[in-house]
């Protein structure tokens, strides 16, 4: 079974069971606190918890309580990142790969449960994305990503072809997570 302290010492814990681990121990009123307050409460009380998991903490909080994760490409990127429990370097530019979009994409439709609306800004932003992983449309799991288009004479090579291959690469990495996070949650105990 798997305990709180499990949880905040654990980098790879999802992001639901950090979000769960922390509603449990302090209530939704944690999620208003100052991060480095809830840091201390979590390390006075349970563990010392990494930096990573300290960003953990507040992406998950982030993508509950605010829309900031589908309207703000930074948010975007970074909770993405998180998601994939890859340490984020907030001065790094680095644009995300096509699998951490997914894995922030299982993290919010857990967390949210409801249908998410992207702002133009984050669906251009995807679309690059999946455009540069080899998509000529948008794919199955982000419909509402908008790709670069494609005029004559430029590298148009990959609009011939079919995206099937990788839409079912794409929707094993999501159906994992979730597979993923579903175990993680059904060790967990509140004893």
């Amino acid at each position: 079974m798997i305990h709180c302290r499990d949880i905040y010492k654990d980098d790879n814990a999802p992001l639901m069971a950090i979000l769960w681990a922390v509603a449990t121990n302090y209530g939704v009123k944690a999620f208003d606190w100052l991060p480095s307050i809830l840091r201390n409460e979590i390390e006075t009380e349970f563990c010392e918890i990494s930096d990573l998991q300290a960003d953990k903490i507040q992406a998950a909080i982030t993508m509950a309580t605010t829309n900031m994760y589908e309207t703000d490409i930074r948010t975007f990127e970074v909770c993405s990142r998180l998601s994939s429990c890859t340490p984020q370097d907030f001065e790094d530019l680095d644009p995300l790969e096509a699998e951490e979009i997914i894995s922030g994409i299982a993290d919010i439709y857990l967390i949210k449960g409801e249908k998410i609306d992207f702002s133009d800004e984050v669906e251009v932003y995807a679309g690059k994305v999946f455009y540069d992983y080899g998509f000529r449309e948008a794919p199955e799991l982000f419909p509402t990503a908008i790709l670069p288009n494609c005029e004559k004479g430029d590298e148009c090579e990959r609009v011939e072809g079919d995206d099937s291959g990788k839409n079912e690469a794409l929707k094993e990495i999501f159906d994992r997570k979730i597979s993923a996070v579903q175990s993680y949650m059904s060790k967990i105990t509140n004893a």
